[in-house]
This record gives C-alpha cells, sequence and structure tokens, in this order.
C-alpha cells in the first residue's frame, strides 16, 4: 500500500511539475499591465495601417462613449467608413503618458497620420490622441478616446 500512495505522490508532482513548465517556459511569464498597454497600442497602429477594422474594434469596450457622443457601434460604423478610403494609411505613434490604477489607465500619445503616402512625405495631420482603458476579462479596452477625430481631415 505504501508503494502505491508514493506512486501517487510522484504522479502528482510530475503533473504539478510540467504544469510549471508550460506556464513559464513555454508560455512564457505573464506581461504587466504597462506591456500589455503598449502591446495594444502597437496592435492599433498596426491595424490601422493594414486597414483591419475588426482588430481595432477587438480593443473597444462595449462601454466605449466619447466627447462627441460616439459609443461602440458609430465607432465601428466610423471605422468601415474610413478604411473604404482607396489609399493607403500611414502613422507614427509616440505614447507620451501612461498612467496605470488598478483596472483604469489612462494614455497619451501624439499621432503622426497621412493618408496615400507615408508620413513626412506629403501632407500628414500631427493628432494628440488620449484613451482612457480599463481592464475586461483580463484584458484591456478602451472605454473613451478623444483627439483621433481631426485624422479625417486627410479623407
Amino acid at each position: 500500500m505504501k508503494l502505491r500512495a508514493t506512486k501517487f505522490v510522484v504522479l502528482a508532482l510530475l503533473v504539478i511539475a510540467g504544469a510549471a513548465v508550460h506556464r513559464f517556459v513555454l508560455r512564457g511569464p505573464t506581461k504587466d499591465d504597462r506591456q500589455q498597454i503598449l502591446e495594444l497600442v502597437a496592435s492599433v497602429e498596426q491595424a490601422v495601417e493594414e486597414k483591419k477594422g475588426s482588430q481595432i474594434l477587438d480593443h473597444v469596450s462595449r462601454d466605449y462613449h466619447d466627447d462627441a457622443g460616439n459609443d461602440q457601434r458609430q465607432l465601428s460604423r466610423l471605422v468601415i467608413a474610413a478604411f473604404r478610403e482607396p489609399a493607403p494609411f500611414d502613422l507614427v505613434v509616440e505614447l507620451t503618458d501612461l498612467q496605470i490604477s488598478g483596472d483604469q489607465a489612462t494614455l497619451r500619445t501624439d499621432v503622426e497620420f497621412a493618408v496615400g503616402g507615408p508620413v513626412g512625405a506629403g501632407s500628414s495631420t500631427r493628432l494628440e490622441v488620449t484613451a482612457k482603458l480599463r481592464r475586461e476579462r483580463g484584458a484591456w479596452k478602451v472605454i473613451e478616446a478623444r483627439g483621433w477625430e481631426g485624422a479625417s481631415e486627410q479623407f
């Protein structure tokens, strides 16, 4: 009976060790909040350049609301309409401030945005975008943003 209990303990330890190896070696350590938000910003930047509206909207909360009266649905319509523009989009995003407090965050960015050519090669629009984020189900989502509206001047 003692041999059976020893086998069970060894097996349990192997399972725990295997889970630990999977978590820390294969998946890597969990990312801190700052890193997750930086990746969100990079993902949105890439999605704008590639005109992937669904990738942008994946980062927007269902509770999104801004000063212009846009909610998530209206923002979705605006993204779809903007991406109908046949000319390519280019942007350069510089994060100027990031404040994280629990499950809330505020970020400020300087954005240079151009339609039809690269930033700096022709006319571009400089934007100061501020966004409020909230952690929802383990992921950061934008709940409010302002300053992006000036990008529509390029169309």
